[in-house]
C-alpha cells in the first residue's frame, strides 16, 4: 500500500462521521478484531443503508472477542498495545459496550482466567497439579494467572504471549473464516450446529475453524482444501506426491517447525512455500517471516503426512547440500573436526538465530536463560520482540557456539566475557559484538549487530530539518572547538558523530578517535580502542593523542573529571573535538560538564555547540494510514486553528511484522554557543536563563522537532511522546 491509499476509503467515510466512531474502528482494526477490507465494506454498508456504524460494527464483534480486549495485559510483540482506561473510554462513548455489559465482562475475569489455565492444560505445556498450585498462588498474591505462571516458571513469556494473541487474535482471520463457513453451509457439507460447537472449541483451543473440523474428522481434507483454495488462494499439498526439498528443513529451527506444526517446502523468488497443517495461523506465520526474512506462502498440508515427512526429515540431521556461511563460520573451531547430531542442532539453530536477526534488520539479539526454556529476543527499531525460546538441552551448545565464534573461552562460564566476529553476509558486511555476563541461570549472552551501512552516511540522512543541518554543517566545518552530543543510552550519538567525521575533511586532516569500544572501522581516520587492562582508558589515551598532532579528535565518551578537562584543553588549543554525553538535553550538557569539575570560564571558552538527539521509530512506508487527531492531542500540539490537519497511524502489515514501524529518525535540537550565550555560562547563569535566550535566538527544542515529524507523517504522537515531553 502507499502512504495514503491504504486508509485513503476509511478516511473519506470516518471524517464525515464523529470522532468516537473514528477510533472505535481504529482501535477494532489494530487489535485484529476486523480487516481493513471487512472495514470498508462496513462503511459501504453504512453509506447505503444508513444503520449506525456502531451498531453494524456490534453485529460482527462478538462480546467475547470485546472482552478479551479488555482483560488482555501481557505485553507482546507486534500487537499495537493500549491503555486499558483507553479503551474502555472508547468502548463505552461508541455505544457498542454498554457500562452493564462491560461491567459484566470484567466480573469475568476469573473465568477468562480459567480459560487460560485450559487452554495451557489442553496444549500440553502445564499438568492439572501445576495449574492448581499456580491458582492456589494466585489467590495469596492476588496477582493474574499469567504473571503466577511466569513466576513459579511453569511457562516461558513466548508461550503465554502467542497464547494470548491467539486468544484475541481470533478476529484476524474473522473475515476469511465467515467466508469458510459461509461456502460450507450453502454447500450443506456441515450443519449450523456442528459449526457452533468447532468455533466455541477453536476459541478455546486458540486454533482456527478450519483445523477443528479437520481435526475431528468434520469435514474431509478435500472439502477443506478445496475451500480453502476458492476463498483464500491457499492450496493443498501433498506431500507424498510433492516432498519437501530435504535441504528447506533446516531453514527453519526444528523445534519452532514442531511447535506451530509447519513444514517448508521450497523456496523461490515468490517467497517461501510453507506447509501448514492450520494455514490460517497468523503467529506461526509472523514467525515465519521473523526469522527466514521471506515472503511466506502458506499450504495446507495433512497432519499425518507432517508427522511422517518430519519423522523422516531430522532422522537424519545432517544437510547433505550447502550449508549458509553463518552455519559454516559456526561449524568451526570443532576439536574432533566431526560433529553430533546435538552440537549439529545447535549450530543450525544458533544460525537460525542470527540469519533470522539479519532478515529482521534486528540491531541485537538477547539469549536469556530462564526455566524451562532459554528466551531469545531481537531488539526492531530500539523495541524487544520475543522471537522464539531455545529447548534447555540446546541452551549450553549454542551458547558455546556463539562464544566460539566470538572468540570467548567456552570454559570460562562465571566471568563477564566480550569477544567479536565478522562476516560478509548477502553483499554486505557485518561486524558482530558479543558479550556474555553469569546469571543465576546460566549464561546471558547479547549479541550486538554492527552494519557499517548504517554509519558510512552524511548527515543529511540522519533526519535534521534543514535549519539544524545547515548550523551543525557549520559548526564541524570550524578549525577548533568542542562540540558536544548529548542524549540517552542508544539514542544514536555515536551514529551522529560518525556522519560528522564523514562530511571533514579526512585528506588534509588527522583525525583521531579513542572508544570503547571501537564499533566501527572509518576509512581514513585513526581510531583508538580503550584497554583498561594495560591502562589504556580516555585519560591517558586523550592525553597521548594531545601529542600526535591532531587536526580533529573524538572522545567516544565523557565518563570523568579527567577526561572532561583534558578534552577541553585540547579544544582550547587548536583542535577540533567531538564528545558525547548523557544528558536530558543540550543545555544540560554546561551543567553537565561544570559537574565533571571543569571551570565555568573553560567551558565558556571551548564550546560552540550542543546536540541533543532522540531516535523515534518511523511508520511503515507500506501501510500507515492518516486520520484526525483527537481534540485534546490537537490542542496539546498546538493545532487547535487547523482542524483538517491529519496525522500518521500505525497500521501493520507483513512488511513491517505487524508493527506499522519500519527503520528509525532522529529528532534533534542545537544550541549554538554565540557571544551571549558564551558570557552566560562564564557568568554562571541557570539553564533556564541560557535555555531561554537560545529559544529566543531561534534554537528548535526537541519538542517543535518531534511536533513536525508528526505533522509530516513521519512518526506517530506515541513514539514522541515515548521520547521526549511535549
Amino acid at each position: 500500500m502507499s502512504d495514503e491509499s491504504s486508509g485513503s476509503g476509511a478516511n473519506k467515510h470516518w471524517s464525515g462521521d464523529s470522532s468516537i466512531e473514528f477510533k472505535l474502528g481504529e482501535l477494532l482494526r489494530e487489535a485484529g478484531l476486523v480487516t481493513p477490507e471487512h472495514m470498508e465494506q462496513m462503511l459501504k454498508q453504512h453509506d447505503q443503508s444508513g444503520i449506525a456504524l456502531k451498531d453494524i460494527l456490534k453485529k460482527e464483534v462478538s462480546l467475547t472477542s470485546l472482552k478479551a480486549l479488555m482483560l488482555y495485559e501481557v505485553p507482546i510483540p507486534f500487537l499495537k498495545n493500549r491503555d486499558k482506561s483507553q479503551i474502555k473510554s472508547v468502548l463505552l462513548e461508541s455505544g457498542i459496550i454498554t457500562d452493564q455489559e462491560l461491567t459484566r465482562a470484567l466480573d469475568d475475569e476469573v473465568d477468562s482466567e480459567d480459560q487460560l489455565g485450559e487452554l495451557l492444560l489442553s496444549k500440553g505445556y502445564i499438568h492439572a497439579d501445576q495449574l492448581d498450585k499456580a491458582r492456589s498462588e494466585q489467590k495469596k498474591t492476588g496477582l493474574p494467572l499469567w504473571r503466577v505462571l511466569l513466576n513459579l516458571r511453569l511457562v516461558n513469556h513466548s508461550i503465554i504471549a502467542d497464547l494470548m494473541k491467539s486468544r484475541i487474535g481470533r478476529g484476524v482471520s474473522k473475515a476469511k473464516e465467515d467466508l469458510i463457513i459461509e461456502i460450507l453451509l450453502n454447500g450443506k457439507l456441515i450443519s449450523p450446529e456442528i459449526i457452533e460447537k468447532a468455533q466455541s472449541q477453536a476459541l478455546n483451543d486458540g486454533s482456527s475453524i478450519v483445523s477443528v473440523l479437520i481435526k475431528n474428522k468434520l469435514i474431509s481434507l478435500d472439502q477443506a482444501s478445496s475451500t480453502l483454495e476458492k476463498i483464500l488462494d491457499i492450496p493443498f499439498i501433498n506431500l507424498s506426491k510433492k516432498p519437501p526439498d530435504p535441504e528447506m528443513a533446516f531453514v527453519i529451527p526444528e523445534h519452532v517447525i514442531r511447535m506451530y506444526k509447519i513444514l517448508p517446502i521450497a523456496s523461490s523468488k515468490q517467497g517461501l512455500l510453507l506447509g501448514m497443517v492450520d494455514p490460517l495461523d497468523d503467529i506461526a506465520l509472523q514467525k515465519v517471516r521473523l526469522v527466514t526474512g521471506q515472503s511466506v506462502i502458506p499450504c495446507l498440508i495433512s497432519s499425518m503426512d507432517w508427522e511422517k515427512t518430519v519423522t523422516k526429515l531430522y532422522s537424519t540431521r545432517t544437510p547433505k547440500g550447502s550449508v549458509s556461511e553463518m552455519e559454516r563460520k559456526l561449524r568451526e573451531g570443532t576439536r574432533t573436526g566431526s560433529l553430533s547430531n546435538e552440537d549439529i542442532s545447535a549450530v543450525q539453530l544458533a544460525s537460525s538465530i542470527i540469519d533470522g536477526a539479519i532478515n529482521a534488520s534486528a540491531t541485537d539479539i538477547h539469549l536469556e536463560p530462564q526455566i524451562p526454556e532459554m528466551r531469545v529476543r531481537y531488539r526492531i527499531d530500539g523495541v524487544l520482540y520475543d522471537v522464539m525460546t531455545v529447548p534447555k538441552h540446546l541452551e549450553l551448545p549454542v551458547v558455546s557456539r556463539i562464544k566460539l565464534l566470538s572468540g570467548m573461552d567456552i570454559t570460562e562460564k562465571r566471568r563477564p566475557q566480550d569477544g567479536h566476529f565478522s562476516m560478509e553476509l548477502l553483499d554486505r558486511v557485518f561486524n558482530f559484538r558479543s558479550a556474555s555476563i553469569p546469571t543465576c541461570l546460566g549464561e546471558k549472552l547479547t549479541i550486538r549487530f554492527l552494519d557499517e551501512a548504517r554509519v558510512m552516511t552524511g548527515l543529511q540522512q540522519l533526519g535534521w530539518e534543514k535549519e539544524e543541518l545547515d548550523t551543525i554543517e557549520n559548526l564541524i566545518k570550524k578549525p577548533n572547538g568542542m562540540i558536544l552530543v548529548t542524549g540517552p543510552i542508544g539514542s544514536g550519538k555515536t551514529t551522529t558523530l560518525y556522519a560528522a567525521l564523514n562530511q571533514t575533511n579526512i585528506l588534509n586532516s588527522n583525525i583521531i578517535t579513542i572508544e570503547d569500544p571501537v564499533e566501527y572501522r572509518l576509512a581514513g581516520i585513526n581510531q583508538i580502542q580503550v584497554n583498561p587492562d594495560i591502562g589504556l582508558d580516555f585519560r591517558s589515551g586523550l592525553r597521548s593523542i594531545l601529542r600526535h598532532d591532531a587536526d580533529i579528535i573524538m572522545v567516544g565518551e565523557v565518563r570523568d573529571a579527567e577526561t572532561a578537562i583534558v578534552a577541553t584543553w585540547a579544544a582550547l588549543t587548536g583542535q577540533l573535538v567531538f564528545c558525547t554525553l548523557h544528558t536530558k538535553d543540550a543545555v544540560g550538557a554546561i551543567t553537565m560538564m561544570a559537574n565533571l569539575g571543569v571551570e565555568h570560564y573553560l567551558i565558556a571558552s571551548s564550546l560552540i555547540g550542543v546536540v541533543a538527539q532522540r531516535l523515534v521509530r518511523k511508520l511503515c512506508s507500506h501501510c500507515k494510514t492518516f486520520s484526525p487527531p483527537s481534540e485534546a492531542l490537537r490542542k496539546q500540539l498546538g493545532w487547535e486553528d487547523d482542524p483538517k490537519v491529519k496525522i500518521g497511524v500505525a497500521v501493520g502489515c507483513d512488511k513491517c511484522f505487524q508493527t506499522g514501524y519500519h527503520g528509525r529518525t532522529a529528532i534533534f535540537e542545537v544550541l549554538v554557543i554565540d557571544h551571549e550565550i558564551s558570557n552566560l555560562i562564564a557568568g554562571n547563569a541557570s539553564d533556564d536563563t541560557i535555555r531561554s535566550i537560545a529559544l529566543h535566538k531561534g534554537m528548535r527544542p526537541l519538542s517543535l522537532n518531534g511536533i513536525k515529524k508528526i505533522r509530516d507523517g513521519v512518526t506517530t504522537p506515541e513514539e514522541v511522546l515515548r521520547e521526549i515531553n511535549l
